[in-house]
């Protein structure tokens, strides 16, 4: 299946016993992500930090930008800026490191 783009956005995870949330980009539905998310840790799928939050059955999902870009690397720029101005908040504090790696910027 090919991504388009012009559907990127940043979204988060949270629950209600967790100060911290999961930041991410996609290209899907908020909805269907969150279902992907909640069968893959139903069904003990491989471990992901975002599975913290769904440990109490109570997570939620929720748009923070939409981001139409033309390509991945696009992508990783527009929500390069999200990932830095929430970065002390994130359980994947690691994901600007990701970032910046695969645009070829040095790690904060």
């Amino acid at each position: 299946m090919v991504k388009n783009y012009q559907n990127s956005k940043v979204f988060k995870i949270t629950n209600k016993n967790n100060d911290k949330y999961y930041l991410g980009i996609t290209t899907v539905a908020l909805s269907q992500l969150l279902a992907t998310y909640k069968y893959q840790y139903k069904h003990k799928k491989p471990r992901q930090t975002v599975f913290q939050l769904f440990e109490n059955n109570d997570a939620k999902i929720e748009l923070v930008a939409t981001i139409p870009c033309n390509n991945i690397d696009e992508q990783y720029m527009k929500a390069r800026n999200y990932f830095e101005e929430h970065k002390h908040n994130l359980i994947n504090d690691d994901y600007l490191d990701l970032i910046n790696f695969q645009l070829n910027l040095p790690s904060n």
